[in-house]
């Protein structure tokens, strides 16, 4: 709640996020259409802004759409496994002092798809995030090109800690403090060298065992999900699917022409045009057990073919042994056989030629 010029209290809204520069401009409406006509978001809408012309912003003030432009916090890629365009640095600015006019604040990246109410999320408390997939402890989000402050970290933090994913993140703006920025920044600067995914390393060190887990439908990896758990791509569902880039998933972002998603995109980012912020849309809504029970069907089948792919690897490496050893024995015996009887074993030879 928050004091007003006539001196009643009233709810302060919630606030939509994503970020872009002159790049990613086709990705933010696509982003914003899809929570306008699949999520019925009933708060406001917010691009942070890095380097894009002023006639194109123009389109998303058009739309009711609040524009702040972010001054650079990197002049340079950052990240070391995964390097990312400056501009997600802007993602410390969700922590300034400012964004306190808002209730709950939630941050989507450009490469997702909403497809169905985020109203849940909005019922949370602190800061909310998804584990990571594929990089869940703290020292995967570090390298270790540096001893001297690679220890520092590990002296401060425990590294076994599982991190979340900085590509969607909800929080209540009460966790925002004066200096939450410049505590941001401030860690950016001394450790930005070590942080093997961009920003997310530093945001995770920021937020050392202040998250709770948000269920994985709010975060869905869906090719790495689809890979892992032996989903065919197609079947894969969810409330925010995250088109996310890894090493085993180069090419997978639903703008590209012969992705399965691109023409989902494609009506997303066409119907950007029609978007009204003054019409709250109708929402296909999850209910928390719906919720619930994907995300056990998912860790389900994602334990059930772990078990089946270590127990093929088991078996493999069996086998291999036994052909190992196999061959050892008929090689000694050979040797046997041609140091006591000469005869039967250049007849077992000529056999065998």
């Amino acid at each position: 709640m928050k004091k007003i010029k006539d001196g009643k209290m009233r709810e302060k809204k919630d606030l939509v996020v994503t970020l872009a520069d002159r790049n990613y401009v086709q990705q933010a409406k696509q982003l914003f259409s899809s929570v306008y006509w699949n999520a019925g978001w009933k708060g406001d809408y917010m691009l942070l802004a890095h380097d894009i012309p002023e006639k194109e912003l123009k389109w998303f003030r058009d739309k009711g759409i609040i524009v702040k432009k972010c001054k650079p916090l990197s002049d340079n890629p950052i990240g070391v496994i995964e390097i990312r365009p400056p501009v997600v640095t802007s993602k410390f600015y969700l922590f300034a002092p400012e964004f306190k006019k808002w209730n709950n604040i939630l941050f989507l990246e450009g490469d997702i798809i909403v497809k169905a109410s985020l109203d849940r999320l909005t019922k949370l408390n602190r800061f909310y995030g998804t584990d990571v997939f594929d990089r869940p402890k703290l020292r995967n989000q570090l390298a270790v090109n540096n001893k001297e402050l690679y220890n520092q970290i590990k002296n401060r933090y425990n590294l076994n800690c599982r991190t979340f994913n900085s590509g969607v993140m909800i929080f209540n703006s009460d966790i925002i403090k004066e200096d939450s920025f410049d505590k941001l920044k401030s860690l950016f600067n001394e450790y930005k060298e070590l942080s093997n995914f961009g920003e997310e390393g530093i945001i995770n060190l920021f937020l050392y065992k202040k998250w709770k887990k948000l269920p994985i439908a709010y975060n869905l990896w869906n090719y790495s999900i689809s890979h892992s758990c032996r989903i065919n791509i197609k079947d894969v569902n969810g409330i925010v699917l995250h088109f996310i880039s890894s090493k085993f998933f180069q090419n997978t972002k639903p703008w590209e022409t012969d992705d399965v998603f691109y023409n989902e995109w494609t009506e997303n980012l066409e119907k950007a045009e029609s978007i009204d912020l003054s019409k709250i849309q109708p929402a296909l809504e999850w209910s928390g057990f719906r919720i619930y029970v994907y995300e056990l069907y998912l860790n389900l089948r994602y334990i059930l073919f772990s078990m089946m792919i270590n127990m093929a690897g088991f078996f493999i490496r069996k086998i291999n042994k036994i052909k190992e050893y196999v061959k050892r024995f008929m090689g000694k015996t050979g040797i046997f056989l041609r140091d006591n009887h000469p005869a039967l074993y250049h007849k077992l030879k000529r056999k065998n030629e």
